[in-house]
């Protein structure tokens, strides 16, 4: 969802993109360009609006007590699944012209200078299996559910999450319909702010 809510802005799409991989303070992170920054600054003010948000919430709250400490995660890649999903009927554009507009801007940026290597290797890894195009579909998003549980260092129950996933799935789709214009706003205003 992140570098649709920086559509039409390549730098800050990527950015937007990277903000998961890139961890400290900005300032410290040796990035000379700009809207790079201002899309990694995004990110992390999109994740920060979306745990406060109460619809962000409800659908936390759709998982149960023993998952909470995953759940933001679970409703990230839930409601990335659903943008997916329904990328046509939302942006009136085929999901992979626009992630081939993407994946060009993001091999234009020396990722090496400011992201560590593991991390490249995984984000390698996205782009050549196409994984954000792949989260349209729903058996792909229950298979990432799984290699987030193996990639957690503790013991933990995210599997269980998939129960859940089929359980509330059209609540879920409905929360992320609601959700996505008050995310929308919320970047456009940032922006501004920002700028």
């Amino acid at each position: 969802m992140h570098i649709y809510l920086s559509k039409g802005y390549p730098r800050e799409m990527v950015g937007n993109f990277l903000g998961d991989f890139v961890k400290g303070n900005i300032q410290d992170i040796s990035i000379n360009d700009r809207y790079l920054k201002l899309g990694i600054i995004l990110h992390r003010k999109i994740d920060s609006f979306s745990e406060k948000n109460d619809i962000f919430k409800k659908s936390k709250s759709r998982f149960p007590k023993e998952l909470y400490r995953f759940s933001g995660i679970l409703v990230d890649v839930v409601y990335d699944h659903f943008l997916a999903k329904n990328f046509k009927t939302i942006e009136n554009q085929e999901l992979d012209i626009f992630l081939q507009d993407f994946y060009r801007n993001l091999s234009k940026v020396r990722i090496d200078t400011f992201i560590k290597k593991e991390k490249i290797l995984l984000i390698k890894r996205i782009v050549s299996e196409n994984w954000l195009y792949r989260y349209k579909d729903k058996f792909f998003i229950q298979e990432c559910i799984k290699g987030l549980s193996k990639r957690i260092k503790r013991e933990n129950r995210l599997k269980d999450s998939i129960l859940y996933l089929d359980k509330y799935y059209s609540l879920l789709e409905r929360d992320f319909f609601i959700f996505l214009p008050t995310v929308q706003k919320f970047v456009a205003q940032t922006k501004i702010d920002l700028l």
